[in-house]
């Protein structure tokens, strides 16, 4: 059985990792699911980068923005239960 790991994230706070996602969008880079108290949050294990996640019907998204434009790019999910957790967690 998959377990949630304790992870900090800086500027966020402690957390639990949920599990891996990859960007779709012909995006590369392996992200890691985190929640947080103030939500949920893909960390890019590349670059680095934190971006908040949403969840739309079925589907969970990374939204990227640079402060004018937003774009929401689709997270493919690693594992059933990192992703049924992360879509409970990201629904509203």
């Amino acid at each position: 059985m998959e377990k949630m790991l304790p992870v900090a994230i800086r500027g966020l706070g402690e957390g639990w990792a949920l599990g891996l996602a990859s960007l779709g969008d012909g995006m590369d880079g392996t992200l890691l699911l985190v929640y947080t108290e103030s939500g949920l949050y893909a960390l890019s294990l590349d670059t680095g980068h934190v971006w908040p996640v949403e969840a739309k019907g079925r589907r969970l998204y990374a939204v990227l923005s640079n402060g004018r434009l937003r774009y929401r790019a689709r997270l493919y999910v690693h594992s059933r239960l990192a992703y049924s957790t992360a879509l409970a967690l990201a629904s509203p």
